[in-house]
């Protein structure tokens, strides 16, 4: 019931609507009522697991997206330009490195105003 509450943005009083019990009751009649409180405890048990898988998964990749936004005719776009694999170290030269490879790749290496990245540099791009 909790993926079904975090899937459809339910309230957690959701577990307690009578017609839902009844409609539970009746297709299902070993079913036992769950409480809001039950309900939460839940979804916050599924979203721990949910994150810590997450954390592990995100822990094994060693890639770079490079995002780019832009503004035409008055008009903002933003596309991926590249989606690339990263060998350790990532530190600040490993990926200023990769992201002046895939700027020149693209001839954008004189249009860059901004770089954003999450925590590791800000080196100059340039000569």
């Amino acid at each position: 019931m909790s993926h079904m509450v975090m899937i459809h943005g339910l309230p957690f009083k959701f577990a307690e609507y009578v017609v839902f019990n009844m409609l539970m009751k009746e297709s299902y009649p070993e079913s036992r009522k769950v409480s809001q409180t039950t309900l939460k405890n839940d979804y916050i048990t599924s979203y721990n697991n949910e994150k810590k898988r997450l954390i592990a998964l995100l822990n094994s990749i060693e890639c770079m997206i490079i995002n780019c936004h832009f503004a035409c005719e008055w008009k903002l776009h933003k596309r991926v330009l590249s989606f690339c694999h990263i060998s350790p170290p990532h530190n600040g030269v490993a990926i200023c490195e990769a992201l002046h490879y895939y700027l020149n790749d693209w001839n954008l290496t004189n249009k860059l105003a901004t770089v954003t990245a999450d925590n590791v540099m800000m080196l100059l791009l340039g000569n």
